[in-house]
Formats: structure tokens, C-alpha cells, sequence
């Protein structure tokens, strides 16, 4: 299987853009900056797509869209968590949890994480708020804006409470490297400068079933200022029944 993270910029409406995506033939593509009326074009077997501003006439929001016979279930989720949604992700061999991310740090729109700092922002919330379902396989992953350089006090207190529940960053866990090494760059901003901001976490099982993990050169992205990135699993990856 093959998860792959791109923050599309402004919507996927071009012919050029969709064509690099489908070129790394995702079964699960999670989505930041995604607009509703470009996921008809991509032909999904599945999505879930929610945004944290409805006022907008053609919003931007968190796309996660599955292919083949890989079927999606939002389920229960905090509109207040702007955007972390909880998605069961299953196909005829099995099923796990997926946790998609467009984290604003510290731009919160609404609710109770509007103007939050330090410990009190949603990044930190939702470890606890979807604990429950840190029992079976879970992937945390999108966009998170914080990285071991960037934001990096908020990057290593992630770590440390998702540590807390056995999950691990998958590029640093698959690639053998220290939390304080910095990735390959995932975005550069409008100031020209590179961070890796776009994360995979996952629990053991994760760790156990990734067969790759690659983020694609900056300069090679279409019509965005994120790099794509790929995790590839194993069959092992579905082999675990979840409970009802």
C-alpha cells in the first residue's frame, strides 16, 4: 500500500498538477489546501474532505481520497480540531485507523483552540482527545507546520506525547536518524526558507510494515511550494483486524 502527504497549494485543478499526483499511483492520498469541486476529477473510489472555513464561496480544506478497493469512514470527530480527522480506512484484507492533518499551529479559526498557545493548542489536544484509538494501528499524518527546526520546541513536544502512546515518527524511525535531524525539505515559504513540516507518525505496527519512505525533491513538485511525500507498507499492513 501507498500512503502518500501533498499539500496541493490552492486547490488540484490543473491537468499538470493531477497528472504528478496519479504518476506515484497513491492508494491513499491525504490532501492539505484541497478544494471539494477538484476531487471529482480525481476519481476516488472514496474521500472524506473537510474545511475549517464554510463562510469561503470555494473553501480550501484537508482531502483524504482512497483508490482501488480501499473504502473511507469519518468517524466521530471535534470540528473544534481545525483539521484533524479521524478516518477508518478498510479494504477487503483489513482495516486500520488513519488520523488525516492540516495543522495551522497557531491560527485556529474558531472554538476553543482560537488564539490558544504553548500546551493549550490543538496539535497537543488531539493526542488526548483520539488516545482511544491509539490501541489499534493508527497513522497520524498531513501537514503539521512544526518541524525539528521549525517550531521545533512544539515539534519535540509532539514527539514526546505520542512517544507516550507508542507512536513514532515514521521518517526518523524508518531512516534510523535522531528527532533533532532535520528531514529533507517538505516546503519552502514565501521568504525562501525550507522546512519539513509534513509528517507521517504511526504505532508499532506502522514501524513494522514500512518498506519506504521518500520525499520527493522540492523542485520537481507542480504548482506547489510542498514536496510530496510517499510511505510504502507491506501486506502486513492490513493483516489486523480492528474491533467493531
Amino acid at each position: 500500500m501507498r500512503i502518500v502527504i501533498w499539500n496541493v497549494k490552492n486547490g488540484l485543478g490543473r491537468a499538470e498538477q493531477i497528472s504528478y499526483l496519479k504518476s506515484f499511483n497513491p492508494d491513499i492520498a491525504i490532501l492539505p489546501e484541497l478544494r471539494h469541486h477538484n476531487i471529482s476529477g480525481l476519481k476516488p473510489n472514496s474521500f472524506v474532505w473537510k474545511t475549517n472555513n464554510p463562510d469561503s464561496n470555494k473553501p480550501m480544506g484537508l482531502g483524504v481520497l482512497a483508490f482501488g478497493d480501499i473504502g473511507l469512514e469519518l468517524l466521530k470527530y471535534d470540528p473544534e480540531m481545525e483539521i484533524f480527522l479521524p478516518i477508518r480506512v478498510t479494504s477487503h484484507s483489513g482495516q486500520f485507523n488513519l488520523i488525516a492533518v492540516w495543522n495551522f499551529y497557531s491560527a485556529a479559526k474558531r472554538g476553543r483552540f482560537k488564539k490558544a498557545t504553548g500546551k493549550q493548542q490543538v496539535e497537543f489536544a488531539m493526542a488526548q482527545h483520539y488516545s482511544h484509538m491509539f490501541g489499534e494501528p493508527t497513522l497520524i499524518a498531513g501537514d503539521w507546520n512544526i518541524s525539528p527546526l521549525f517550531k521545533s520546541g512544539a515539534f519535540f513536544s509532539l514527539n514526546k506525547d505520542l512517544e507516550r502512546f507508542s507512536i513514532y515518527s515514521m521518517y526518523h524511525k524508518f531512516h534510523g536518524i535522531a528527532l533533532d535531524q532535520e528531514m529533507p525539505p517538505t516546503h519552502r515559504s514565501s521568504k525562501k526558507a525550507e522546512h519539513s513540516i509534513d509528517h507521517f507518525f504511526g504505532t508499532q505496527h506502522f514501524v513494522e510494515a514500512v518498506t519506504d519512505c521518500a520525499i520527493q525533491p522540492l523542485a520537481e513538485s507542480v504548482l506547489s511550494d510542498h514536496a510530496l511525500v510517499v510511505m510504502d507498507f507491506n501486506e502486513n499492513l492490513l493483516s489486523i483486524p480492528l474491533s467493531a
